[in-house]
């Protein structure tokens, strides 16, 4: 499902006044929505989004000790019963999502730039998704981003696509 792509080797995360931009172009329908946030690193995305009215948020990562201190976060912030913390296999994970029947409005996907996400991890993402949805994709390139509805380009390796 993901192959590691030499090329880039930093992972930066989300900015200030890029979640800002990302949130300015949600508006209101990040109110009531669950957000699935896959590679979640900081969680800051789900966070914010939490924040702003969202029902529910699943952050899904396979680094235990960031995980382990976003689940302190949202704790802290008495967030933690709208937010769910996955250890693991991003792919594995969203199967078990899909077979559990749960669907998202809008998704964060902020893969390592290491990573090349397959066609299965599309195919799988699709399964999750509501019929309207807002998807921010971080890649290194556009091609990914181009299998979606429409797309906004909010920087270079940012793309905010939504099927509405």
């Amino acid at each position: 499902m993901l192959k590691e792509n030499h090329k880039y080797k930093r992972v930066r995360p989300f900015s200030q006044k890029l979640r800002n931009g990302i949130f300015s172009i949600i508006g209101n329908r990040i109110i009531g929505a669950n957000v699935l946030d896959l590679f979640t690193g900081s969680g800051s995305c789900s966070i914010d989004a939490l924040c702003k009215g969202a029902r529910s948020a699943c952050m899904i990562d396979n680094n235990f000790r960031v995980l382990k201190k976003l689940s302190v976060t949202t704790r802290k912030l008495n967030i933690n019963k709208h937010a769910k913390v996955h250890f693991g296999n991003v792919g594995k994970i969203m199967h078990q999502i899909h077979m559990s029947r749960l669907y998202y409005d809008v998704v964060f996907i902020d893969p390592p730039y290491n990573i090349i996400l397959s066609e299965y991890f599309w195919i799988s993402l699709r399964k999750v998704l509501c019929d309207k949805y807002i998807l921010i994709y971080r890649s290194g390139s556009l091609l990914d981003a181009r299998r979606f509805t429409s797309s906004s380009i909010l920087d270079k390796n940012v793309h905010c696509i939504s099927c509405i």
